[in-house]
Parts: C-alpha cells; sequence; structure tokens
C-alpha cells in the first residue's frame, strides 16, 4: 500500500511534464505520447481506472508505436490550436484568424515552398492520421461554440483495425466564424482525413493509403481603426474596419500510397530478435490552389490600404495553382532486442518531385532530386539519439537539412533533451516573385538562406519545473518590410530565447506558470520580447472519486514591442513603424467537469474588461488584447465545449 501511494504521487508529479518535447511549436499540451516501460503504464490505469490508452502508428512509420491517452481533466477549455503549443501563436483576433509563432520557429524545407503559411496551423497532412495498432476501434469528438452557433470548432476522429489486418481511420476539422466578432472578419476552415491499408502478419507486403483536404475561406478585414470614445464595455461592431471585401480562398489536397516489402535476417543469439529489412516506396501527388479578390472603393478607407500596390479600378485580383508528383524510395532496416530495451533504426532513399505552378502570367516548373537519411539507436535505456538529413541536386541543388535529436530520460529523477539544426534552403516563390491582377509586381533574386538552431530543456518532475533555451543564427534572412515587401538582409540575425514551466501544488490548489524571453540582434523580426502565462485552478474529484472538477482563471500577457502586421493580399505578416502592441492582460475564467471520458468546459474569455475596466485602460492606454497589430481579441466572450472519447 505504501508502494502504490508513493508511486501515485510521483505518477501525478510526472504527469504535468510528458515525456515529449516541450520546445516552442509543438503540440504538446493535449493528447500525451507517452514513452514510459509497459509495467508503468499497466500500474497507472490500475490507479487511475478512467484512463484510456490507445496505440496507433502513421503510415509513414510503421516501426514506431505511440499512445494516445485520456489524461484526467486535460486542458480542454484550450479548444483554439494557437493555445495547444507551449508558447503559443499570435492570431489575427478571432478563432482561425491568420496565424505566426509569436517565438521564433526554425522552417522544415525540403523541396518548392510556395510561402503562404498563415493558416497552416489548422491544417492536417497525411503522416498525422492515427491507424490503430491493436483490434479495437476509437473515436473522439470535440466541439466548442462562443456567442452564437456561428462561432465554434468541431473535430471528430475514428479509427479501427480488423482481425484481418485492414486499417481504417479518418478525421473532420471544423473551424467556424462567421462575423460574430468583428464586422467583415469570417473565417471558415474545413479540414479532412481519411485513410486505411493492409498489413496481415504473415504477408511481407504491406500498403497504406490516405487522402488529405484542407479548405480556408477566410474575410481578413485589414484590421480595424479603433473608435476612442468608446467605453470598456464597447459595442465592437462599431468598429470600422479597413476593408470590406476581401476574400481569401486556399485549398490544399493531396494522396498518399505508401507501400512496403519486408523480410527478415537471421538472428546472432536467442538473446536476440532478427533484423528486419524493408524496402519502401510513397508516391504522393498534391494540388493546390491559392486565392485572393478585393473591391477597391475609392471613397472608402480601403482605398489608402492598398496604398503600396497599383490601384486597379476593378480591384484586386491574387491566384497561384502549385501540382506536385513525388516518388519516393527508400530501404529501411531495424531491430529490437528481447530483454534489453534497444533499438536501432537505419534508412537510406531518395525523393524525386516534379512541381508545376501556375502562376499567371507565368508558368514555373521545377524538379527536385533529395537524397536522404535517418539513423536512430538507442544505446541504453536512458539514452535515446534520432538524425536525419537530406541533400537536394537537381533544381534545389546544394539544398540541405542535417538534424540530431538527443533524449536523456531517468524518469525518476528528470528528462534532459538537446537538438541540433542545420539547414541551407532556397527562397519561396512568393519572396523571390509577387504576381496579382496578372501583372508582375516584384522579381528578386535572392540568396539561400543558411539557419543554425540548437536547443536545449530539462524537465525535473518531482519539482513541476521544465526549462529550455534555443539559440538561431540566421543568414540571408528573408522578412517582409514596412512596404510590404520581401527584403533580404546580408546582416546575420542572432535570436536567444529562454524558457520555463513551474507547477506548484498545495493541497488541491495548483499555481501554473509559464514565461517566456526572446532577445534579436536586428530589428528584422518585430516579434514580443517577453510572454507570461499564469493559471491558478481548483482540482478534484469528487462524489466518491466519480466526477473530476477543475476551476480557476488564467491571465495572459505580451511584452510591448513594435509588432506584426498582416495584409491579406501578399498573406505575410510584415514589419510596421507607425503602430505599438502595449502590455495588456487577457485574463480568462474556466470550468471543467470530467465524467469517465467525458469532458464539458464553459469559459468567459477575456473579462479583464469588466473586472479593470477604466483603470486598465489608463494604466495600459488600449482596451483589448492585441497580437497581431490592429487586430484585437474582441472583449468578454463565452464559450462552452465538449469532449467525449469512446472505445471498443
Amino acid at each position: 500500500m505504501l508502494f502504490v501511494v508513493i508511486y501515485s504521487f510521483a505518477a501525478n508529479a510526472f504527469a504535468q511534464f510528458p515525456n515529449q518535447s516541450q520546445f516552442p511549436g509543438e503540440d504538446n499540451r493535449l493528447d500525451t505520447v507517452s514513452t514510459k516501460p509497459l509495467e508503468q503504464k499497466s500500474l497507472n490505469r490500475l490507479i487511475m481506472p478512467d484512463t484510456m490508452v490507445v496505440k496507433y502508428f502513421h503510415a509513414n512509420n510503421l516501426s514506431e508505436i505511440k499512445e494516445l491517452r485520456d489524461t484526467a481533466l486535460s486542458d480542454a477549455h484550450l479548444y483554439s490550436p494557437a493555445r495547444r503549443k507551449l508558447l503559443p501563436n499570435a492570431v489575427t483576433g478571432i478563432l482561425g484568424g491568420a496565424t505566426f509563432p509569436m517565438f521564433y520557429e526554425e522552417v522544415y524545407r525540403r523541396g518548392v515552398d510556395i510561402g503562404l503559411h498563415q493558416y497552416d496551423l489548422y491544417h492536417k497532412t497525411a503522416n498525422d492520421l492515427k491507424l490503430p495498432e491493436t483490434t479495437s476501434g476509437y473515436s473522439v469528438a470535440k466541439y466548442a461554440v462562443g456567442n452564437t452557433q456561428a462561432d465554434g470548432y468541431l473535430q471528430f476522429e475514428l479509427g479501427r483495425k480488423y482481425a484481418d489486418g485492414v486499417y481504417f481511420a479518418a478525421e473532420l476539422n471544423r473551424i467556424f466564424q462567421n462575423g460574430d466578432n468583428w464586422s467583415h472578419q469570417n473565417t471558415g476552415h474545413f479540414g479532412t482525413l481519411i485513410g486505411g491499408g493492409i498489413s496481415r502478419k504473415k504477408s511481407p507486403y504491406k500498403i497504406f493509403y490516405t487522402y488529405n483536404s484542407n479548405v480556408d475561406k477566410v474575410q481578413e478585414n485589414g484590421g480595424i481603426i479603433l473608435v476612442d470614445s468608446l467605453p470598456p464595455s464597447n459595442n465592437r461592431f462599431r468598429e470600422t474596419p479597413r476593408t470590406i471585401t476581401p476574400n481569401t480562398q486556399h485549398l490544399n489536397r493531396e494522396f498518399v500510397l505508401q507501400q512496403y516489402l519486408s523480410f527478415s535476417g537471421k538472428a546472432k543469439d536467442s538473446l536476440q530478435k532478427p533484423r528486419e529489412y524493408t524496402l519502401t516506396h510513397q508516391f504522393k501527388y498534391s494540388w493546390a490552389d491559392y486565392k485572393y479578390s478585393d473591391i477597391i472603393n475609392p471613397l472608402g478607407t480601403d482605398s489608402t490600404y492598398y496604398q503600396f500596390f497599383p490601384v486597379d479600378t476593378r480591384g484586386f485580383r491574387f491566384r497561384l495553382e502549385h501540382n506536385t508528383i513525388s516518388n519516393s524510395l527508400a530501404v529501411q532496416t531495424f531491430r529490437k532486442k528481447r530483454f534489453k530495451k534497444r533499438s536501432d533504426f537505419f534508412e537510406v532513399g531518395a525523393e524525386h518531385q516534379y512541381h508545376f505552378i501556375n502562376y499567371a502570367p507565368d508558368t514555373l516548373r521545377k524538379n527536385n532530386l533529395f537524397l536522404f537519411g535517418k539513423w536512430n539507436f538507442q544505446p541504453s535505456q536512458l539514452l535515446a539519439i534520432k538524425t536525419t538529413a537530406h541533400f537536394g541536386i537537381l533544381d534545389n541543388a546544394g539544398d540541405y537539412r542535417a538534424e540530431a535529436d538527443l533524449t536523456f530520460n531517468v524518469e525518476d529523477w528528470g528528462i534532459l533533451k538537446g537538438q541540433f539544426v542545420n539547414q541551407l534552403y532556397e527562397p519561396s516563390i512568393l519572396q523571390e516573385q509577387f504576381n496579382f491582377n496578372v501583372t508582375p509586381f516584384w522579381n528578386n533574386d535572392f540568396q539561400k538562406t543558411l539557419s543554425t538552431s540548437i536547443k536545449g530543456t530539462l524537465e525535473l518532475p518531482k519539482l513541476g519545473l521544465m526549462v529550455g533555451t534555443k539559440y538561431h543564427l540566421l543568414n540571408n534572412y528573408i522578412f517582409y518590410n514596412d512596404s510590404i515587401q520581401a527584403e533580404q538582409t546580408a546582416t546575420p540575425l542572432n535570436i536567444l530565447q529562454v524558457f520555463g514551466k513551474l507547477n506548484l501544488k498545495l493541497y488541491k490548489f495548483h499555481l501554473d506558470n509559464l514565461a517566456g524571453v526572446q532577445v534579436f540582434s536586428e530589428d528584422f523580426m518585430q516579434r514580443p520580447p517577453l510572454y507570461l502565462e499564469s493559471s491558478f485552478y481548483f482540482k478534484d474529484y469528487i462524489f466518491k472519486d466519480k466526477l473530476g472538477v477543475k476551476a480557476g482563471v488564467e491571465a495572459r500577457f505580451v511584452g510591448a514591442h513594435k509588432g506584426m502586421a498582416y495584409h491579406p493580399l501578399v498573406g505575410q505578416f510584415y514589419n510596421q513603424n507607425e503602430s505599438e502592441i502595449f502590455p495588456y492582460p487577457a485574463v480568462n475564467a474556466f470550468l471543467i467537469l470530467k465524467r469517465k471520458t467525458f469532458q464539458g468546459f464553459i469559459q468567459m474569455e477575456n473579462a479583464q474588461g469588466y473586472l479593470g475596466g477604466q483603470n486598465l485602460i489608463d494604466q495600459y492606454d488600449q482596451r483589448y488584447y492585441t497580437e497581431v497589430v490592429d487586430y484585437p481579441f474582441p472583449n468578454l466572450m463565452l464559450r462552452w465545449g465538449i469532449t467525449w472519447k469512446m472505445y471498443d
């Protein structure tokens, strides 16, 4: 009994910091991927009987089995994808708005990049599909709605493995905001992910397919012109938008076919399993369509909104089509020892990409050939090392990326992680060329960007502490200047980031704190120097441990800085010198209830104006919480939602 009590305390403390990377930019607040030994998982299920475990894998990596856990009283109220990251993304004021990381994150580039990423956070890829590893099905439904039914988030996910080795999984995502917050600012994101495959035990051949579709229909009003005379409890629909007829539509679709042909080698002794060899082939066809349109009103505010672009009385039109066919062939080998928990994985291969880009009045064709490799090995139970690399040969000749990840895991004490990334990549299509109204606006001949990133984190679960640091060095960095045009600097840009979490507990009361600081050597990147977040809540199980309750308040705070602006015509966040984002807190109050695998929440968002009133306006010289210049968040939003996970 004493052992169970001690272990229960340690497990609860450890659950605050799951065994996965907590670098900024990774979705690590929800749906923990656990890497604990199976014996500890079994004991954990005895202690928390309402915790369900689903083992799954992705079709592009059959050797890595992950777990989707229904952790008790998770942060269900963090429904927005921008808030599910350790350090969140900045958003243009509404759910589903254009977004970028507040804290700089290194990009991943392998092949042609169009350069439109403002909605990537809401997208799924074919590699995100979860295929259940055990012969049981599961489904997850999430729904959250705001002041009206026209403002919400919906996600439905299901998967099943049938007895004869047939897999099926699907996921539906939808974000919708139909002008309920600001005039002429609407969002609609529709994501569909469906796939499956055949993998029989006695057959060396496996095949998987995935179809993925992401549709973005967004109306960004160019920001709002605040009416200073309005009181704190203002009517947000009286604020004046800068433009009223902008329309953005992005369609991204892909079909992926993954094939495996496996055979085994011979084991050296009875303590080892034989080494496995696999020949893999992946075929992918993707097609994308990017559109933007707006009608000019010569007497309205939008006549000055496009001051840096040639005005056409017919308005503005932008369109780009991008089709890609890629084939990759690789050889993989791995081995798992039976008693000692050591394993290795090695892969080497090549990928060819053919890109066809219709960018009126031009047509672009590009051929890319990349050689790639991966080597993951675990020299001991405590240490795991992962390395990946690729190198371009044809139209992307010279592009490369080399990455190494190290994890030293002593679960009773802590987890130390490190990462090194070095890459050279060519500019995006839009950075080098921008056409609208079937006319070239700029043509650049930029150099390739050289990026180096070094990261490290230390997690101490017993102390509820996690600290980390990141260093980035960017050469030939490309940004968008205050004229909303792409510009490349020859001055190296150094970025130092330090972040940490401290979770404190007294009886049933918790105080979770998060802080991030970043320093830039140059002003090419106008991101916040400081981000603070604190959450104070009560958490317990009541009614004979049948009902979980989590209730509290949370506050966010962004440090003063010039701030990035957003222009939907180019689809980019750019530097500006006319406004400044002043520090102003955002305060939310929430209540979460949980019964077995069902959770519900209700949340009052951005209530600071009613809590502080005129005092906050006098102190911070503004009345809205803002992350992007001219795109504030509305005050006092009521939102509720549910999450229901079902298992066979």
